[in-house]
């Protein structure tokens, strides 16, 4: 394949997802707002401390996959190298979302 229909084939998919994420999301917002309004499921957040919970579980078991797996050890060290660069740059530039949705859209209790 010449680069020129590289580039096409990567703009074609790029093209695809910036149509699909906003689509997605108003289905699934559409979705929730049916399942609450219509057939009224309570809708709960997770509680913190069981998603603290979760993350020390993920943790173990990539240690555990890691000792036994060197793709996956290699893997997982890559995929952390470029998320401690990566989010505290975010954290940075991009405000905390529930921010602005507080701001525009308080949450009812």
């Amino acid at each position: 394949m010449k680069p020129q229909e590289q580039e096409w084939i990567k703009s074609a998919a790029n093209e695809a997802f910036l149509v699909w994420w906003p689509k997605w999301q108003m289905q699934n917002a559409e979705a929730l707002k049916t399942l609450q309004e219509k057939h009224g499921v309570q809708i709960l957040r997770t509680p913190p401390d069981i998603l603290r919970e979760f993350l020390k579980g993920w943790d173990e078991l990539a240690a555990e996959e890691s000792a036994k797996n060197p793709f996956f050890k290699k893997t997982l060290e890559s995929q952390r190298k470029y998320a401690a660069l990566v989010v505290p740059a975010k954290r940075f530039y991009f405000i905390p979302y529930s921010f602005v949705a507080n701001y525009y859209f308080p949450e009812r209790r």
